[in-house]
């Protein structure tokens, strides 16, 4: 589970700690065939 810091209205979630951020990516890139890599950085804001 992660710590969200602010959900937007956009429905983007915006992760301020590295480390979360870091795990959340490699979380997104192990089997995730739906988002591209641009639709992942999109969402969160990167």
């Amino acid at each position: 589970m992660m710590e969200v810091e602010d959900v937007g209205n956009d429905d983007c979630y915006e992760v301020t700690d590295p480390e979360e951020e870091k795990q959340l990516r490699a979380a997104l890139n192990q089997d995730n065939p739906i988002l591209s890599d641009e639709e992942i950085n999109r969402m969160l804001k990167s």
